[in-house]
């Protein structure tokens, strides 16, 4: 069993990156599609994955951070 040890949450999105991408390489437009499918697809798609998470971050950060940071990471 790894051991994940984190330093802030610069390390836990880097680690959800890798996660996410495990195995295989992933093109901007994929991660988009997994982090919020509607801003691929277009704001009538009718699928979500991480509805709690943007709309608790756009509420207190008023963006959705974890999308924009993991995309620069």
């Amino acid at each position: 069993m790894t051991s994940w040890k984190f330093y802030g949450r610069r390390d836990e999105l880097e680690a959800i990156k890798l996660l996410l991408t495990r195995g295989r390489w992933f093109f901007c437009d994929e991660l988009r599609y997994i982090l919020d499918p509607a801003d691929v697809m277009g704001a009538d798609y009718p699928s979500e994955t991480y509805r709690v998470l943007k709309n608790n971050e756009t509420r207190q950060f008023g963006e959705y951070r974890t999308r924009r940071l993991v995309l620069e990471a």
